[in-house]
């Protein structure tokens, strides 16, 4: 059972629509975020009365809120005053919390199944997998992963940070790099995710991790060098193998003597397994240092994802810096401070945005003194 704590609202929107559109068999209008008028959600055709949804994510602060916020609707829908309307929450609800929703809203909505709550939505997810499937963050979230994760013997071993990775989750956004690096992968057993600083790879490779360790592969993370790989390596095991910063950040002292042909030799040994994975990430241009110092590397066709921030669209940058706002610890009054007259714009568009700058500018430690 999900608990949507992992979603945005706006993430929560785009999933009730989904979920609505397949129930109902219709096709809702959507809107661009900000003041709703008490439309998330429309359908209208011809000079039917119109069905509107409201979708209320109020998963952080209870159901005492979410009714407060119910309340205000009210005069939003006597000017709007559609023919049915739909009350959509990720809170949890029971037989008189929906009574007490309906009479809120006794002249809009025609019955208590119109009110759908957390376990309501669970319900729509196992009748509708494809849906759940679509909505990765969703199920990448899910509590099944996380215990799979945490009753891994291996995951002890590797010391990885579960609170960090469940972090990363919150705020990850696909783009163009993950999907490459999925099908690179799939197809070679192992994949090099380069790029420059700060564009993302480390928490690309970590998110692409955890979708393995849902397929009950047992990680080993290599911290050191590549014979930590080869002590750990068990033939009959499904494995996934993680060098972050194989090269080193700044210099190329990770490879040892004969380094590079052990790294090389376990690499086509990883692409001939059956049930193995390799993922490596290193800054593009020490790789390229290194296939000129080295002969093994230079001879070597890694297989390479390559993170771009070129690749990385208006909407995508707007939906990391949202995701780092709505999950973040700052207060109300600098979160609203971005908002006013649209100065996030100023940052989405700015020539130096960079995922890792808005990490640290979203959290208040940093930026408690401003």
């Amino acid at each position: 059972m999900y608990d949507f704590k992992s979603l945005s609202p706006y993430e929560f929107e785009l999933l009730t629509q989904d979920l609505l559109q397949k129930e109902l068999a219709v096709t809702f209008e959507s809107f661009k975020s900000g003041r709703d008028q008490g439309i998330d959600l429309r359908y209208c055709q011809d000079n039917r009365k119109t069905l509107i949804v409201q979708c209320k994510h109020y998963i952080r602060s209870g159901n005492t809120k979410l009714f407060e916020s119910l309340k205000n609707e009210v005069k939003k829908l006597e000017q709007l005053n559609p023919g049915s309307y739909i009350i959509v929450t990720s809170n949890e609800l029971n037989p008189n919390d929906k009574i007490k929703i309906k009479k809120i809203f006794s002249a809009y909505i025609n019955k208590e199944s119109d009110i759908y709550g957390c376990e309501d939505l669970n319900n729509l997810l196992r009748k509708y997998p494809n849906i759940e499937k679509a909505h990765f963050k969703l199920w990448l979230a899910g509590t099944n992963v996380l215990e799979t994760i945490i009753h891994s013997k291996i995951y002890n071993q590797s010391n990885y940070k579960l609170k960090e990775i469940k972090e990363k989750i919150d705020i990850f956004v696909p783009n163009e790099s993950f999907k490459k690096c999925v099908d690179i992968l799939n197809e070679n057993n192992y994949v090099v995710i380069s790029g420059s600083p700060g564009v993302g790879k480390t928490t690309l490779a970590e998110i692409i991790i955890w979708q393995l360790l849902k397929q009950e592969y047992e990680l080993v993370n290599i911290s050191e060098d590549i014979n930590e790989g080869w002590t750990y390596f068990k033939e009959d095991v499904k494995q996934i193998f993680y060098f972050d910063d194989f090269l080193g950040q700044t210099n190329l002292n990770n490879l040892n003597k004969n380094e590079d042909s052990r790294l090389i030799k376990f690499i086509e040994h990883i692409f001939k397994s059956k049930n193995k994975k390799f993922i490596l990430t290193t800054r593009e241009y020490i790789l390229k240092q290194a296939q000129i110092n080295y002969e093994k590397l230079s001879n070597f066709h890694f297989e390479k994802c390559i993170v771009d921030l070129k690749e990385y669209t208006s909407r995508i940058k707007g939906e990391i810096l949202y995701n780092h706002l709505y999950f973040s610890d700052l207060p109300k009054d600098y979160i609203e401070k971005i908002i006013d007259d649209e100065k996030y714009l100023d940052i989405i568009k700015h020539a130096n945005y960079n995922p890792r700058i808005i990490e640290h500018m979203t959290s208040f430690i940093r930026v408690k003194n401003i």
